[in-house]
């Protein structure tokens, strides 16, 4: 097509002859605007909005939101944003709008929030205008944002720099427009300017659809305000046009699953759809004669279409993407759009009433799905609700959080906005108690209007199998909106894009301002075993957990107490309910009732999770923490089981906070815009502390149809330590907190005390040493030598004759060595690669430098060189490096970066090497291990090329093991993944890969070891089960060992597992159990040679003779 020519206008705005200028005020603007339109100009009060895109002159506005229909126009239409909050207390802003409705003429804007902002800003406005009209007008004197002010100084500390070819994507040039907009800094406008050849570079590239909303939305208000340079603005015009046109453009929208009747949106469509809408109105204004602008507006107007009918959810059932990106959008629409349908049809109301049900009473929403807390809270939807129904509710939670956090701090996806009309806030009264979310229809009928893309695009894992009227959205119960007061949220929908398997899940348990009991799920830790809930395994392996329960009776008494039942039926062949009792000033108490409904071999866990640290004695957890007032607070559980029963507390990441190793930074002024003092300011927790405990309580056992399983457990938060109990009477439950006793409504039943572990005997090795600081690596070399690498940065080296010697000494922990021709090569610290002669001298050393990429969110905070190997390359031997910024790093040994290779979207820490085309030489095997968006693996050949690319269980799955053999004379590859089909076994035979096994086991798969005699593939995994396959996929048998199993070895008699707790068992290939011995202290790593395994407990390292 032929080049846009960029649209006309005058900055500045004359008055013509037989013109009129009209001056549009607020009430209370009004004699200040009759000053100013002197006897020949039209004066309006408050007048019809339709005069804006009707006015035969310039249209001069004074008001903002709250007292002006034209401004409000404008608010709505993403074009002002003046409030009550913004500019604020004396503050103002002069504005010129160059033709933003294509009538020929300006509108300007005379902006305040107060009367002595108003004031100013007419004085200022008198002193510009003349006979002759007014000159172009950018005076912004804001004395308050509907952001924190510190976010706007961080961005002038931020560069966008043109020779990072990831900036189009990760550079903050649009936020830099923003806050150009909102604060008139000069600065700031220049570096958004200034950053415009970047822009201008990113055709095509990967993900752009997701940047289209925010790009347009910063280049919209620049370009109409006149803050845009002219000499961008006819390329800028160009790009947008040929961005819609490109594949990620209309093309990204355009397709069944954004378009359809009755079907739920997604991210990924609403976004580009809203940007597309606001270019579909701009071109046909101002280039009427382009045609496609046109199917664009119909296009993008059909993805919002399902939401003008009173639906509210989208398919991002994740609290973080449900609320700070899909439903902003949603709302930005509904007001843009001219019948405000997703307003006045009462969806927007639905989901303000969903916001106010999961922010709890410190103001926080929970961590669930694929989260941060940066970015997790629905301040914009709430503020939007509040403005549009007059609701002060809306207000009145938006206003739980404190400023500096109720509007997105990042504005990755929408812009901040106070929507602030001097509304008072509203008591949520309705609130209290017990409030059920009802169940978006739309949602609920997903499957009927896409049945067979459902699972694709993830509307839920499994179609609702209970009447709509049953099913809920989320549950909560409030005692109020105190700090003080108690708050429960439960989960009433599994699955769903951005979030994970997690259906009747308690997503947060809250009082005296302290959360007790969370998710705190994330895009890493998402199995349904990282969630308070009960999960069932049948016979070793996982199905998909029921996405809708049912709630069958809610029941509140005047003394306060409530009762509360649900269930979720065809739960790996059984059903499962949970009943909670809430016991005022106690806490509550949980009853999970699990009922086979087919013979098999269940394993079943309940569990709570909790933050920070807690110590289990017996079967009751204890936890101190301290709320915002600086007050100690006390957790106390007391449970009690139906059957034989293991109780843990194990120690995890706190899911979405920062790794461990990135340590409490001292406070700055940009201190709370960084993740981690979100959580600082949440959890209130020790740097020792933080992390998150799960109390879980296991059984394993044989059922048959109709018996059942029961798991009570009291939760008993308080402001002193009180000792907890649950006890039988009359038939009932009790339970005692301190010395009173209370009766509960669930049957009594025997109770089983925690099972007695068996006692195994000390394996038959022995101690080689006991090093003085952690081990951070232990790896088998060749020729029966072990190295070990520590924390501190040494480096030893085990011969086969037993000596050890410290072979070099790093400035770093040690990752990763390897030993070649009597160069020994250490990855180490943050970035650190060297290598060593046979006497420990340091020959050279790198500092390996990052290589950029578009998502930053998916790699490690530097690019750590975590795995080494000796692979060919370009036909020869080099050293490569898998890395922490998505790379594998090729070196020559004298240290020479030969190439850096993207490893799209995944830490490749997973390499191994065979030759998988047979053509004599290895092959490298590479998937993304401890971060990664999907489980594909790569296998490479030396010139870097794919040859085959398989595994991918979706979104948020990684590679957990990779190992390779011979299969009657082909090469396989077996993989293991953190969830869903997490067996994989793929031959390759005749240039073909086939897959052999595709299995949903108990946990994420950490090895497997094929035996050739048997034909049989032997995996492990996190869920402490030992499972083989036969090469037609079907289980021959199933083990379960005593804790999570973290290495198998091939073994003469069949294989021998190792669990993380110290436990080794050698089982027969026909899955009996030979010897179990038990080292009685914990496992970290394990490596073997040919006659030995080594394993370390802590810092010693044990030896025991194959």
């Amino acid at each position: 097509m032929k080049r846009i020519k960029a649209r006309p206008f005058s900055k500045d705005t004359p008055f013509r002859k037989n013109i009129p200028v009209y001056f549009a005020a607020s009430k209370e603007a009004l004699s200040f605007a009759r000053e100013l339109a002197g006897e020949t100009a039209v004066l309006l009060e408050d007048p019809d909005p339709s005069l804006l895109r009707k006015a035969d002159g310039p249209v001069i506005l004074l008001g903002n939101l709250s007292n002006n229909r034209c401004v409000k126009e404008l608010y709505y239409q993403h074009l002002l944003f003046t409030d009550r909050t913004y500019p604020g207390p004396g503050g103002y802003e002069l504005r010129t709008l160059l033709d933003p409705f294509a009538t020929g003429f300006n509108i300007l804007h005379i902006g305040y929030s107060d009367s002595e902002g108003l004031e100013k800003a007419a004085a200022s406005f008198k002193q510009k205008q003349t006979k002759e009209g007014l000159p172009y007008l950018c005076e912004i004197r804001a004395a308050q944002y509907p952001f924190d002010p510190i976010l706007a100084e961080s961005l002038k500390e931020q560069i966008c720099d043109p020779k990072d070819p990831t900036a189009y994507y990760t550079a903050p040039i649009d936020q830099k427009g923003f806050a150009a907009y909102f604060t008139g800094d000069e600065a700031l406008r220049k570096e958004y300017n200034a950053a415009w050849p970047i822009i201008l570079s990113q055709d095509n590239n990967e993900d752009l659809h997701l940047k289209l909303k925010t790009r347009v939305s910063a280049w919209r208000l620049m370009e109409m305000t006149g803050m845009l340079d002219d000499d961008l603005r006819e390329e800028a015009e160009n790009l947008f046009y040929r961005w819609v046109e490109s594949r990620e453009g209309l093309a990204r929208i355009d397709e069944p699953v954004y378009l359809l009747p009755g079907y739920p949106r997604q991210n990924h469509g609403l976004l580009p759809a809203m940007g597309i809408r606001w270019l579909a109105d701009f071109f046909l204004r101002y280039h009427p004669e382009l045609e496609r602008p046109r199917s664009w507006k119909e296009i993008a107007d059909r993805v919002f279409s399902v939401y003008q009918d009173g639906s509210w959810k989208p398919i991002c059932d994740g609290l973080c993407h449900g609320w700070s990106m899909s439903q902003p959008v949603m709302a930005e629409y509904g007001l843009y759009d001219e019948k405000h349908g997703y307003f006045a049809s009462g969806g927007a109301r639905k989901a303000a009433e969903c916001a106010i049900a999961v922010v709890n009473n410190e103001g926080w929403m929970p961590s669930s799905g694929d989260s941060t807390l940066k970015r997790g809270f629905q301040g914009t939807l709430l503020a939007a609700a509040a403005e549009y129904y007059q609701d002060g509710r809306y207000l009145f939670v938006r206003n739980m959080a404190p400023f500096w956090r109720q509007g997105n701090l990042d504005w990755t996806s929408y812009l901040s906005r106070s929507f602030d009309i001097g509304l008072e806030p509203v008591l949520p009264e309705d609130h209290i108690g017990v409030r059920v979310i009802p169940m978006d229809p739309l949602i609920y009928h997903a499957w009927d209007a896409f049945p067979d893309r459902s699972e694709l695009v993830v509307a839920s894992t499994r179609p609702p199998e209970v009447p709509l009227e049953k099913c809920f959205d989320r549950l909560t119960y409030r005692s109020g909106f105190d700090t003080q007061d108690e708050y429960l949220l439960i989960d009433g929908l599994g699955g769903g894009s951005h979030s994970y398997d997690d259906a009747m899940s308690i997503v947060d348990y809250e009082k005296f301002g302290v959360d007790f009991v969370v998710a705190e799920d994330d895009l890493v830790n998402n199995e349904t075993e990282n969630h308070s809930m009960v999960t069932i395994i049948r016979n070793g392996e996982c199905e998909k957990v029921p996405s809708f329960p049912a709630l069958e009776e809610v029941r509140q008494e005047p003394d306060g107490s409530v009762y509360l039942s649900m269930i979720l039926k065809n739960c790996s062949g059984t059903d499962w309910k949970r009943e909670i009792y809430r016991i005022p000033e106690v806490g509550l108490v949980i009853q999970d009732t699990v009922t086979a409904q087919e013979k098999a071999l269940y394993r079943i866990t309940s569990r709570l999770r909790t933050p920070g640290r807690a110590t289990l004695k017996g079967n009751n957890l204890l936890s101190r923490r301290t709320n915002g007032n600086g007050e100690t607070v006390w957790f106390q559980t007391a449970s009690a089981v139906s059957a034989p029963c293991r109780f843990s507390a194990v120690e995890k990441p706190l899911a979405s906070a920062p790794p461990r190793s990135e340590k409490k930074q001292e406070p700055d002024r940009f201190s709370r815009i960084q993740n981690r003092y979100f959580f600082d300011q949440r959890y209130r927790l020790e740097e020792d502390e933080f992390c998150l405990t799960s109390y879980e309580q296991e059984m394993i056992l044989d059922l048959q149809p109709g018996e059942t399983v029961r798991f009570t457990n009291l939760l008993c938060p308080s402001k002193e330590p009180v000792s907890t109990k649950l006890f039988s009477r009359n038939g009932k439950i009790w339970a005692t907190a301190g010395n009173r006793e209370f009766s509960t409504p669930f049957a009594a039943y025997p109770f089983w005390q925690e099972m007695e572990k068996p006692a195994y005997s000390f394996p038959p090795a022995s101690l080689t040493t006991r090093f003085d600081a952690d081990v951070t690596c232990l790896k088998a070399l060749n020729n029966g030598r072990i190295a070990v690498g520590l924390k501190s940065g040494q480096l030893f080296l085990r011969n086969p004759n037993g000596e050890w010697t410290e072979a070099a000494k790093t400035t770093g922990e040690v990752h990763d060595v390897l030993l070649s021709d009597g160069a020994l090569f250490a990855a180490f610290g943050e970035c650190g690669l060297a290598r060593f002669d046979t006497n420990g001298n340091l020959l050279w050393q790198k500092e390996i430098q990052r290589v950029a990429t578009v998502y930053p969110w998916w790699e490690l905070h530097t690019p750590v060189p975590l795995t080494l190997r000796l692979v060919r390359y370009h036909g020869r031997e080099v050293l490569a490096a898998g890395c922490g910024d998505d790379s594998l790093k090729f070196f020559d040994f004298d240290g020479t970066l030969l190439e850096s290779f993207y490893y799209y979207i995944g830490v490749p820490d997973q390499i191994e090497l065979f030759d998988i085309n047979e053509d004599g030489v290895n092959e490298m095997v590479a998937g993304g291990g401890c971060l990664a968006c999907r489980s594909n693996v790569r296998i490479l050949n030396d010139r870097l090329e794919t040859l085959y690319e398989f595994g991918s269980e979706g979104w948020t799955s990684h590679v957990t093991c990779l190992r390779c053999f011979s299969i009657n004379g082909s090469p396989a590859v077996a993989m293991g993944v953190n969830h869903r089909n997490n067996l994989k076994l793929f031959q390759f035979e005749n240039g073909k890969e086939i897959c052999r096994i595709n299995q949903a086991v108990a946990g994420a798969v950490t090895d497997a070891v094929y035996l050739p005699n048997a034909e049989l593939l032997v995996g492990c995994t996190k869920g402490k089960a030992v499972l083989a396959y036969d090469l037609n996929g079907k289980q021959r048998w199933i083990q379960y060992c005593e804790s999570g199993l973290i290495r198998l070895l091939e073994r003469p008699e069949g294989v021998l597992a190792v669990s993380e707790s110290g436990e080794l068992t050698l089982f027969s290939a026909a899955g009996e159990i030979l010897n179990r011995w038990n080292t009685g202290r914990p496992i970290q790593r394990v490596a073997e040679t040919e006659k030995f395994l080594f394993f370390l407990c802590g810092q010693e390292l044990w030896m025991l003779l194959l």
